[in-house]
């Protein structure tokens, strides 16, 4: 964690910065102000770590000829991520044209036709 306190242009606006967030730093932050009586105001930090899964069984069996069609969900994202990888025995294969793999994406799942 790294809190600071940055220096404000005007003497009404006092800031806490933190960054590095963990999901350890979730929880009530108060601004008091050292007033008689003191003011204070609340907020509540939510921190929310994405995660994936790749839709159905974990073990799938197919005939020979068949078309594998795996479809990786998003999930608990504050934002769609940039890029999505499929890989296989750890080989990218996104791109595998040659092998047939076409990669389909929208806002929050990644579908790959092998």
């Amino acid at each position: 964690h790294y809190f600071s306190l940055p220096h404000q242009q005007t003497p009404q606006d006092w800031t806490l910065q933190i960054k590095f967030v963990t999901t350890a730093d979730a929880g009530v932050y108060e601004c008091q102000v050292s007033t008689h009586p003191p003011i204070s105001i609340f907020t509540h930090l939510h921190v929310v770590e994405a995660r994936a899964d790749i839709a159905g069984p974990q073990e799938k069996y197919l005939k020979p000829g068949s078309t594998l069609r795996l479809v990786c969900r998003v999930l608990q994202s504050t934002e769609p991520p940039l890029y999505l990888f499929w890989y296989h025995n750890n080989r990218m294969i996104n791109y595998d044209i040659h092998r047939g793999v076409n990669v389909s994406t929208d806002a929050v799942e990644s579908t790959v036709n092998w």
